[in-house]
């Protein structure tokens, strides 16, 4: 019955918050065998699922599990998160197309502040560095969050990847600069603080 299948997958989630992810790997094994398993809950179990094989360092899995049911979700901020969350898991299994791809798609999705800016920094350090424009392009959005006011406690984050792309730029004149600013900026912010 769809009451119990979803306390199964509650008792799942509350196996990944106590951190006892056999248990939680066992359930989502035993869960995800069935046949009958009802479809209206099988996104909740492959995101259960997806978090389980992230607490394991198993991200292949939780790749696999997260692009089929992002698709799924209706929810925003969900939609969001776990296009976030691929993002990451794809930079860490060095996909760094992939990545950009859902870097992206969490902008075009007009999420919240923190997530929006975490997206942009984060896609300067997906890029190819090999491919000149897309260095260039990297540039320019770290450029433009420098001249937005709400980024200011985060400067020295986007002047220290400033000065790496710098360095992939072969200009270590401009990567001293850039971190040297990185330095300013975070000294002025703990004078103030």
């Amino acid at each position: 019955s769809l009451p119990a299948k979803q306390a199964e997958i509650n008792i799942l989630v509350t196996y990944i918050l106590q951190e006892k992810f056999e248990d939680a790997e066992a359930l989502y094994t035993k869960l995800n065998s069935k046949k009958e398993f009802p479809e209206k809950l099988k996104t909740q179990l492959d995101i259960a699922g997806a978090a389980v094989n992230i607490k394991q360092g198993k991200y292949p899995g939780a790749i696999k599990l997260l692009e089929e049911a992002i698709p799924k979700i209706k929810n925003k901020m969900q939609k969001i998160r776990y296009n976030f969350v691929l993002a990451q898991l794809y930079a860490l299994t060095k996909q760094n197309p992939q990545a950009l791809e859902r870097y992206k798609k969490v902008i075009k999705l007009n999420p919240p502040y923190e997530f929006a800016f975490n997206a942009k920094l984060n896609m300067a350090k997906a890029i190819n560095l090999k491919n000149r424009s897309e260095v260039k392009n990297a540039k320019m959005v770290l450029r433009d969050m420098l001249r937005d006011d709400k980024n200011i406690d985060y400067f020295d984050q986007i002047y220290y990847e400033l000065g790496n792309l710098e360095i992939a730029d072969k200009n270590d004149r401009g990567a001293i600069a850039e971190y040297t600013n990185a330095l300013r900026s975070k000294s002025s912010d703990l004078a103030i603080k």
